[in-house]
């Protein structure tokens, strides 16, 4: 609908994705629903920024520079505190959190790097059973459509990590065996996750972190501090009775938006 690119434009958006009819902005001009002078401020925005890059004068990368340029040791610290502080604490039962490095700690690893753990103090095992603690990195519930070249990387459908799904799987596997469970959920989607919340004994949310940037939280080399950006719904029920227009409107969210823990300092022996 025309409506929608006008609205989104009044708005701020200066570039569209996924779409390639430029016809419906040249109509929208010419029909005085939207003055040609905010069209100029949107492409005056988006050729300052390829200005500032250089992309007109110099539009190649030097290769050999690069290497000195990217990936820096600076560059590289930078990005592991915005991984450790992004990520949000939802559950620290009894502050378990967080574990004392102590390589005599024997861990169940799912989604884990063994190495990684072994860095961290851990001794990896085959199976909870054979494991003081079961360290877990999950990620929120999905469908998509391998079919389609779209739908293959689309993540739809139910929200709940319930019987079934693999994290929910991994969670009462560790929980059958006795032992403690931290669990760390990716939340590209804001998944539903009471099934699994009575049975963890730590729970975290992360937006895309390294198995090390986990495993420093942990063991207490980094403290989390990120806020639920969304609601974390209470059921798929919950979520269908939303309102479509209103964001983070559940009746009875487990987790509301905004939220986080604080993370004591010091080590669980």
């Amino acid at each position: 609908m025309p409506e929608r690119f006008a609205k989104g434009i009044e708005a701020g958006i200066d570039q569209f994705g996924g779409v390639m009819e430029t016809d419906v902005v040249v109509d929208l001009v010419r029909s005085g629903a939207l003055d040609e002078t905010r069209i100029d401020r949107s492409a005056r925005r988006i050729a300052k920024v390829m200005f500032q890059l250089g992309l007109f004068e110099n539009a190649y990368v030097d290769a050999e520079a690069s290497a000195q340029q990217v990936g820096t040791d600076d560059a590289r610290a930078l990005a592991l505190d915005a991984q450790h502080r992004s990520v949000v604490l939802l559950e620290n039962k009894g502050g378990i959190l967080p574990l004392a490095p102590a390589s005599a700690r024997r861990a169940w690893l799912v989604g884990v790097d063994a190495d990684a753990a072994r860095l961290a103090g851990f001794t990896p095992v085959e199976a909870p059973e054979q494991a003081d603690v079961a360290l877990l990195r999950l990620a929120a519930p999905f469908t998509s459509h391998p079919d389609y070249f779209f739908g293959s990387s689309a993540h739809e459908g139910p929200l709940t990590m319930g019987p079934g799904d693999p994290g929910y799987e991994a969670v009462a596997k560790a929980h059958a065996a006795g032992i403690a469970i931290i669990a760390d959920v990716y939340l590209d989607r804001p998944a539903v996750l009471t099934p699994v919340q009575p049975m963890v004994d730590a729970l975290m949310g992360n937006y895309g972190i390294t198995d090390a940037a986990f495993l420093d939280i942990v063991t207490g080399r980094a403290r989390p501090e990120g806020k639920l950006p969304v609601e974390l719904p209470r059921s798929d029920a919950a979520v269908a009775a939303q309102r479509g227009d209103v964001p983070s409107d559940s009746v009875d969210p487990l987790y509301p938006q905004g939220f986080r823990m604080e993370l004591r300092r010091g080590p669980t022996p």
